[in-house]
């Protein structure tokens, strides 16, 4: 916990085994393959939640927190991304 949240040493933080299996499979299943391969590109989906709603999440005080995953969400493709140390620095 410490070093995913504080030090940030650690990238990912498992609740057991098998939840550790399924993170690295995760991880390594996005590794680019080492034979180069023609590329694939997958037909674009529009993100889950309306743009419209950006207005909603960002807050006018510039100086309030808000939380930046509600924003990805709304720009990316099927609202789809993976967090990179998720529980690190959640302030920046």
């Amino acid at each position: 916990d410490v070093h995913t949240r504080l030090s940030g040493v650690a990238d990912h933080l498992a609740q057991n085994d098998a939840h550790a299996l399924s993170i690295a499979r995760g991880i390594v299943g996005h590794l680019a393959p080492k034979i180069a391969s023609p590329v694939s590109l997958r037909e674009p989906k529009p993100p889950r939640y309306d743009a419209k709603s950006l207005y909603g999440v960002i807050p006018v005080d510039t100086r309030k927190p808000f939380d930046v995953r509600e924003v990805i969400a709304r720009i990316v493709d099927d609202s789809e991304f993976d967090e990179f140390k998720a529980r690190f620095g959640t302030t920046l």
